[in-house]
């Protein structure tokens, strides 16, 4: 039997990672879910594996999760490029309630990286712009393929770098400078305006203890 071992994280999916988060059992059980389905071998199989040949190939998997990984504002999937938002200085009102909706959500990550990272219209060299916000009919579904080196590290990039945007937004929030068209969007989302405005605050003061939790680790 052939078995194809991840040795990067880029050679697993966000998919992968997603349906592994949602598996429970004692540790033998999660052992033999984790190399089924990031080794790609029916579970059945996994079960015939000597024991010191499972025990390598898990201490490979682990060893994936544990290199470094590096932010990457492009990526192309199914013959598509698609950029991380350019300019987080000018996101829009409804990225913020969406994002604020999905961020810290394994199961809500492939919907996440749907807001930040967009389809590129325009580039010239290092330079690009990306096609408009729109909620996606889809959910983001292709998302799930996403190679989950780029899966993880965007959240963490925009914890850090957006803590001081979204402290901005919610200061503004607090004094309800608010159009028609972004009360009617808190309302179609259930939120009240001081509700939206302290979740927004309490995102960032909690980033820390989300990235260090079993978020960003198998």
């Amino acid at each position: 039997m052939k078995i194809v071992i991840p040795e990067d994280l880029s050679e697993i999916t966000l998919d992968q990672y997603q349906r592994f988060s949602q598996v429970e059992g004692d540790d033998n059980f999660m052992l033999l879910k984790m190399v089924e389905i990031f080794c790609n071998v029916p579970l059945r199989d996994v079960a015939l594996i000597p024991l010191k040949e499972l025990d390598e190939i898990i201490t490979m998997i682990n060893k994936a999760f544990e290199k470094k990984r590096k932010f990457k504002t492009r990526f192309t999937l199914d013959g598509v490029e698609y950029g991380f938002i350019p300019e987080l200085e000018s996101i829009t009102f409804g990225e913020y309630v969406d994002l604020e909706m999905y961020i810290g959500k394994v199961e809500d990550l492939h919907k996440l990286l749907a807001i930040l990272y967009r389809p590129i219209t325009i580039k010239n060299r290092d330079l690009y712009d990306i096609e408009e916000y729109k909620a996606d009919a889809n959910g983001g579904h292709n998302m799930r393929q996403v190679p989950l080196d780029i899966a993880l590290e965007a959240p963490s990039f925009f914890f850090h770098l957006g803590n001081e945007l979204l402290n901005s937004l919610a200061d503004s929030l607090s004094k309800e400078k608010l159009t028609t068209q972004e009360k009617q969007i808190l309302e179609e989302n259930g939120v009240g305006i001081k509700q939206f405005t302290q979740s927004l605050k309490e995102i960032y003061s909690s980033s820390t203890r989300l990235l260090q939790s079993d978020f960003m680790s198998v």
